[in-house]
């Protein structure tokens, strides 16, 4: 899966060299920054005035699981394989988000809140990080672990939510009985 974005952002404390050499780095992942020029003032959330989005899919794959046996002491593994997805498949996942949303990925304007975890939760910027370390339970874990409380102590996520979230920490991560 590919996609080309272009996105404005400001860098605090950094120099434009230090942020250019992180592009071989960066390049791996299939990223690159560059156009960089200095400026009087940041980015900050509310200061855009929209998103604006054409998205175009292309030869979309789903995860196939099959269970296995593991050598030959009788216990079950699953192997991984990407299939074409049917008609009736992307219809079925419409559906499924029809009724039950999905995971909005970029709250907090993509970053989160700034402070530390201890104090705002779990912020967007760790899971994309783990993400981009390609360390999926990880990012699983953090999304899940979530942000239940503001600095201020109200709830920000609704009781669902919570409660979902709860679940799947109570059922050793059970991606069956945190959807039930």
């Amino acid at each position: 899966m590919c996609a080309v974005t272009y996105q404005y952002c400001t860098l605090r404390n950094i120099l434009p060299d230090c942020a250019r050499n992180a592009n071989p780095l960066l390049k791996k992942k299939g990223i690159e920054i560059g156009n960089f020029r200095f400026t009087n003032g940041f980015l900050n959330q509310g200061d855009l005035n929209g998103n604006h989005f054409e998205i175009v899919i292309r030869n979309l794959k789903r995860v196939r699981l099959r269970p296995t046996w593991i050598n030959d002491d009788a216990s079950m593994g699953t192997q991984e394989s990407f299939v074409p997805c049917s008609s009736n498949h992307i219809e079925a996942m419409i559906e499924r988000v029809k009724k039950g949303g999905f995971v909005n990925y970029f709250g907090e304007q993509r970053v989160g809140t700034a402070g530390k975890e201890e104090h705002v939760g779990v912020r967007s910027i760790d899971i994309g990080r783990a993400m981009l370390k390609e360390d999926f339970p990880l990012a699983i874990r953090s999304l899940m672990r979530g942000r239940s409380k503001s600095a201020s102590g109200a709830y920000v996520e609704g009781e669902k939510l919570r409660n979902a979230r709860e679940v799947f920490f109570d059922t050793d991560e059970d991606p069956d009985a945190t959807l039930a």
